[in-house]
């Protein structure tokens, strides 16, 4: 979450600390989702120059980058033009992909990926709509899919892109569904996608 080069490099120590291990896998620079916070992190000084002298220490062995709300894909379109970033991990979702701008963007970003072997992870696949004043009662900001026909559709949805693979549910009662279906996974062709997009006026997006 720190923006600045040697807050990160901190940061980065002091999880490993945490953690007791010796090195990151994947080390990311979290919640980039605006062109100011991207500006922010990539300028000398910013917290990429200190992952990369992290990654150049053998703390990591490669980087990325997160994200979440309507602007990610464009944002993260700039971003691997600044810097070869090895992961991005933004929402696709059948609801999120009935907003046009959103779907371009973030179909253009998974050509981009794929063009240049940047590893995609994708959350809130199985979103559904805010908790706006309702009451929580799951463990995640917004609320999800909790039965096994609509949580398989929203991770059939997501796998069918060309994405590397999906992070799971922040919830323990609806973990289980959601790894059952990633086994049952069966990939959707084109009209079936496009069938369920049509229904996410059913729902709403989680993103302002």
């Amino acid at each position: 979450m720190e923006r600045q080069k040697e807050d990160a490099a901190a940061e980065l120590r002091h999880s490993l600390e945490i953690l007791q291990v010796d090195m990151f896998d994947l080390f990311q620079l979290h919640a980039i989702t605006s062109m100011a916070a991207l500006d922010q992190v990539t300028a000398p000084g910013g917290a990429l120059n200190g992952v990369i002298e992290a990654r150049s220490e053998g703390l990591t062995d490669y980087i990325g980058i997160t994200g979440h709300g309507n602007y990610v894909p464009t944002v993260f379109l700039e971003a691997l033009d600044r810097f070869d970033f090895d992961m991005v991990l933004y929402p696709i979702n059948f609801v999120q992909y009935a907003n046009p701008e959103y779907r371009r963007h973030a179909e253009e970003l998974l050509r981009q990926c794929r063009e240049k072997d940047v590893g995609v992870m994708i959350i809130k696949a199985i979103v559904k709509l805010p908790w706006g004043e309702r009451e929580r009662t799951y463990n995640t900001w917004y609320d999800s899919f909790d039965d096994p026909q609509n949580i398989q559709q929203g991770v059939d949805f997501a796998l069918s892109q060309d994405v590397t693979g999906l992070c799971t549910s922040a919830d323990v009662t609806i973990l289980p569904m959601f790894l059952h279906d990633c086994e049952r996974y069966k990939p959707m062709d084109a009209m079936q996608q496009e069938a369920l997009i049509a229904a996410a006026s059913d729902y709403e997006t989680i993103f302002e």
